[in-house]
């Protein structure tokens, strides 16, 4: 994130000089935008919170006339930890960013535990704000945790959202896919010890890339995911936001694409699948929790033959 300021003719005054490298979030990894993270003050003053990967986040004030930045609550955890920026190559060629991030010192050229964080949907970025608190002591663990940016997503501007909806889902999937195979190149991990985790649209994420590609995971969490997309149609609010990303199940054309990746449907006999854990809200409306045990019973029926 950048902070400039303007005057009210529109012209540049300077720069906000931020902490490090990071993001105005407060915890969530996953942002449509983060101009709501920034709050006006008295005086000349504004108020944001600040975090990165590594640090929790902290709430900063900042006089926009001095340009001087101080901090009023600090960072309640810090983890050191190194972060390295790398690319693979998707199916159709395209070069898709991602970080890795591990203790200072760790010996990336033998394999170690690694998992997997992506979202790349409803053109929200995956920035790089604080990683939450079980992926933060992950790293502390000696894991190491792997930033994915998919198509989809909007981290690189609208295009990269077009070219992960809608009858380009599969993009999606296939740029998970370029990202777990890229570190095992590295020798940073391996099928063995690499798990994928998400949650909403990122739930949706691991359902699918387990029920496609299971012999690339040992195991994947998927949050308040929903897996028959096709029947989606059965729940006004759930199908209402998966018409922005995914289309119509009850149009024939956008009915194909969605059974070529819907978890649901891709459950196969027979099949060795990854140790899955699917959780829902109780309550939650946008993501019913009788949404995802279909899937998850499914898959412990296909790899038991």
């Amino acid at each position: 994130s950048r902070l400039r300021v303007f005057d009210t003719q529109g012209r540049l005054k300077g720069e906000l000089p931020l902490p490090g490298r990071g993001a105005l979030c407060t915890g969530n990894m996953v942002y449509p935008n983060a101009i709501d993270m920034v709050w006006k003050g008295d005086d000349g003053h504004v108020l944001f919170h600040f975090s990165a990967p590594t640090e929790s986040p902290a709430l900063y004030r900042a006089n926009i006339h001095s340009m001087q930045v101080e901090q009023l609550i600090a960072p309640a955890v810090r983890v050191e930890a190194s972060i390295q920026s790398l690319s693979a190559r998707s199916a159709d060629g395209a070069r898709v960013p991602y970080q890795v991030i591990a203790r200072p010192g760790t010996e990336l050229a033998s394999p170690r535990p690694t998992v997997i964080f992506g979202y790349g949907g409803f053109a929200a970025a995956v920035v790089p704000g604080w990683c939450g608190n079980w992926l933060a002591a992950w790293v502390q663990a000696g894991g190491v945790l792997v930033l994915a940016h998919l198509r989809g997503g909007a981290e690189l501007g609208p295009q990269m959202w077009l070219d992960g909806r809608m009858q380009k889902k599969q993009n999606t999937f296939n740029d998970t896919y370029a990202i777990a195979a890229d570190p095992f190149a590295r020798s940073i991990t391996t099928a063995a010890q690499l798990g994928v985790y998400g949650a909403s649209n990122g739930g949706i994420l691991v359902a699918a890339v387990t029920m496609q590609r299971p012999e690339l995971f040992r195991a994947g969490i998927a949050q308040v995911p929903v897996t028959d997309i096709l029947g989606v149609t059965r729940d006004p609010l759930c199908l209402s936001i998966c018409l922005l990303d995914y289309g119509n199940p009850d149009d024939a054309e956008a009915s194909e694409a969605i059974a070529a990746w819907s978890p649901y449907q891709n459950v196969r006999d027979g099949v060795a699948y990854p140790a899955l854990l699917m959780d829902s809200g109780k309550n939650d409306p946008r993501w019913p929790a009788a949404a995802a045990p279909p899937s998850c019973a499914y898959a412990r029926a296909g790899s038991a033959g």
